[in-house]
């Protein structure tokens, strides 16, 4: 058999199967088994499988393994389940995993785990499920640990569990979380305690809930702290609360439970916890919890969070406002844009000002703020935010126009530089600016605008082509 070529073994019938010697499955291979009809695999009898290398399980696939009856099952063995193809375990039904030794649960590797029907790991006996490798439990996904009994469920210890993925510990519910021993919580990963589910995490006993690891609050997220509650949160250590600080998500989906949070947690929240904040969390939050924000925490927002901002919480963090980045600018919400004031103007920092320019809102601008730009923040002022603000643009200050950078003023279109006064184009002229205007701009620029630029006008004349007198003439 070991000679035969592989493609023969597509044409194989289940009768054939079923009379063949069983020290003939010895010599199969691989890719001859890849290659095999799935219904030819009906005709397997189990003491041939017993004779089949391990080194063939890996050309198994899911089809042929459907077709298999379930006493052949009952052949197998560890080694052959160690190195069957991991996409083979999807066509095992639970007639058939019923029938698999116990002995043979020891072979499955996490990925051959994970490909098992949900369903299927619902009929796992006892025995079959003290066999898997504390390795094999890296496998195990939410929606098949759902199924397991609960029996087994307690056969969980802390060295299985410690292999599980934040995935598939998500798969306790409130009613098998419980099952798990107190050890088990003592050494609970961060990315675990964040893969649990909230409402079963909120059931747990009070002691386990106590014998977390400090160190795991790390992966505690938003929707579980609201479950847990306010107090609880309030009653963290400062080791358990240093960890807090170090998840994305610890605040994200807290609701109103952030309002009742002791002032010194809000205080410590951090530039990492801030990032995961919602857009509509920080529109909605109370303006006194948002003054207690520390300055890390306002440096923490980012631009997908811009549209969450408002007013009110703009003028709750004060002088803050430094801490955000000049890509929160470009993002600004339609109704933050129009009630933007002069003193707000003031006092952005170039880079902030950079970042309003790639804004798509710019016209919502007040004159007043648009006046209130200094000298000292011209470098901020981008050809973009000056043709986004259209014909306000008359409201920017002269002093302002004569710090331009040379890149703003050539990037400028002859539609901004038109929206400019006769005043502001002859301030770029005595700036000797006005040597950058790009000659498309100029191009576009009536004779008023070159006389205040003091610029003359682009040559466009056309020459005719000269024909050479000199050439051959050719007479067809």
């Amino acid at each position: 058999m070991a000679q035969m070529d592989p493609g023969a073994f597509a044409g194989f019938k289940p009768d054939q199967m079923k009379e063949m010697l069983p020290a003939a499955f010895a010599g199969f291979k691989p890719d001859q088994m890849a290659l095999m009809a799935p219904d030819a695999c009906a005709g397997f009898k189990p003491e041939q499988m017993m004779e089949m290398p391990p080194a063939a399980f890996a050309g198994f696939k899911p089809e042929q393994m459907a077709n298999m009856a379930p006493a052949v099952f009952a052949a197998f063995d560890a080694s052959q389940m160690r190195e069957m193809a991991p996409l083979a375990f999807a066509g095992m039904d639970a007639e058939q995993m019923k029938e698999m030794a116990s002995e043979a649960f020891a072979g499955f590797k996490p990925e051959g785990l994970a490909a098992i029907d949900p369903k299927v790991i619902g009929s796992f006996t006892e025995d079959q499920f003290k066999q898997l490798s504390t390795d094999a439990f890296a496998g195990f996904m939410a929606d098949q640990i759902e199924q397991l009994d609960k029996d087994l469920i307690a056969e969980i210890g802390t060295e299985e569990f410690e292999e599980m993925t934040a995935e598939g510990v998500g798969g306790f519910t409130k009613k098998t979380l419980n099952l798990l021993e107190e050890e088990v919580f003592e050494n609970i990963k961060a990315d675990q305690l964040g893969g649990l589910n909230a409402k079963a995490l909120k059931r747990l006993d009070d002691e386990k809930l106590e014998a977390i690891n400090e160190d795991a609050y790390a992966g505690l997220r938003g929707n579980q702290a609201k479950k847990l509650g306010a107090d609880f949160i309030n009653d963290l250590s400062e080791d358990a609360l240093d960890a807090l600080g170090e998840g994305e998500d610890a605040f994200r989906g807290i609701g109103k439970v952030l309002d009742k949070l002791d002032d010194s947690i809000i205080e410590g929240i951090t530039a990492e916890n801030m990032s995961g904040f919602k857009k509509s969390q920080l529109r909605k939050m109370d303006v006194e919890t948002v003054a207690l924000l520390s300055e890390d925490a306002i440096s923490g927002i980012g631009e997908d969070q811009a549209g969450g901002l408002t007013m009110d919480f703009i003028d709750a963090i004060g002088d803050k406002v430094d801490e955000l980045s000049g890509d929160v600018f470009k993002d600004l919400n339609d109704d933050l844009v129009e009630e933007l004031t002069a003193d707000f103007a003031q006092d952005l920092s170039v880079d902030q000002l950079t970042g309003l320019g790639d804004a798509d809102n710019l016209d919502l601008l007040e004159d007043d703020f648009i006046g209130a730009i200094g000298a000292d923040q011209a470098k901020g002022v981008t050809a973009g935010l000056m043709a986004g603000i259209g014909d306000k643009l008359e409201s920017l200050a002269g002093e302002v126009i004569a710090g331009l950078s040379n890149d703003t003023v050539a990037d400028l279109t002859a539609d901004t530089l038109g929206n400019m006064t006769d005043d502001q184009l002859e301030v770029l002229a005595d700036s000797d600016l006005a040597e950058f205007v790009s000659d498309d701009a100029r191009a576009g620029l009536s004779d008023n605008d070159l006389d205040a630029l003091d610029l003359d006008p682009i040559d466009i004349t056309a020459t005719d082509p000269v024909i050479d007198a000199a050439a051959p003439t050719v007479t067809i």
